[in-house]
């Protein structure tokens, strides 16, 4: 890997927790007959609807370039590593902090690329994976924030496979610079308008909670835009590592609350 990218400062515990929160309000929301707190006055009854919505299961495996004793050497460490491509993202499990590369589908993907960066390289990288299981969610709501919601996950899993996908197809040369910024524009476009349509149902927590994850990776998109050739693949690859844990600490958090 040769491209250059920043580092992201870790937050996957407070997402987690804020994630949980926010959950664990939407339950309460649904227990009490789904009713939300607030009917717009123009809205009538007639418009609501109940309908189940099914969120898939999700698993992502990661490349670990580094486990860390503590967050401040891996930040120093991920700093090098973001010159040389890296998502360096910095990530705490188990006690120990890790700088993490890319996000692979499955674990046997991330294995191979960890084996392969530790041979070439002569890191000490491994491999791991987050997974959550799926939820079925039976919400009676307008019908925009049912389908705010749905059309949200849809594009998030979408993008986060794709991002993966354009990195490494830059990284051997099958697509330009240029090409990969068309794409990035693409999936902005498309994710900030299922963003939109969360903001238009904010009394539902988990429209919030996805907003957030969808605000998050716009953000790098636009990163992503204007970054010069070199940081390209990089931030694409950042963009998917913090999308991958966000969506899985949603999931998990709804799957937690829901089995309470």
């Amino acid at each position: 890997m040769t491209q250059r990218v920043r580092v992201r400062r870790d937050r996957p515990s407070a997402i987690t927790w804020a994630f949980a929160i926010a959950v664990a309000m939407l339950f309460v929301y649904l227990a009490t007959l789904a009713v939300p707190a607030r009917v717009r006055e123009d809205e009538p009854a007639s418009a609501r609807v109940t309908r189940e919505i099914v969120l898939e299961p999700r698993e992502a495996a990661f490349v670990s370039l580094g486990a860390y004793s503590d967050a401040l050497n891996a930040r120093v460490a991920a700093a090098d590593f973001s010159l040389r491509g890296a998502a360096a993202y910095v990530y705490a499990r188990s006690g120990s902090w890790h700088v993490l590369g890319a996000a692979y589908a499955d674990l046997a993907s991330a294995r191979l690329q960890a084996e392969a960066l530790s041979a070439r390289e002569g890191l000490s990288a491994s491999a791991f994976s987050l997974h959550a299981g799926g939820v079925t969610l039976r919400v009676t709501a307008p019908e925009r924030t049912v389908n705010a919601i749905a059309n949200a996950d849809s594009a998030l899993r979408t993008h986060l496979n794709q991002l993966g996908a354009t990195a490494d197809r830059l990284d051997r040369s099958e697509i330009s610079a240029s090409q990969a910024r068309t794409l990035a524009s693409v999936a902005r476009s498309e994710l900030a308008a299922a963003q939109k349509a969360l903001k238009d149902a904010q009394e539902n927590a988990l429209c919030r909670a996805l907003s957030e994850q969808l605000t998050d990776m716009i953000d790098e998109l636009d990163a992503i835009r204007t970054a010069d050739s070199a940081a390209l693949s990089g931030r694409m690859r950042l963009c998917r590592v913090q999308g991958e844990i966000g969506l899985i600490a949603i999931l998990n958090s709804l799957t937690a609350v829901s089995s309470d």
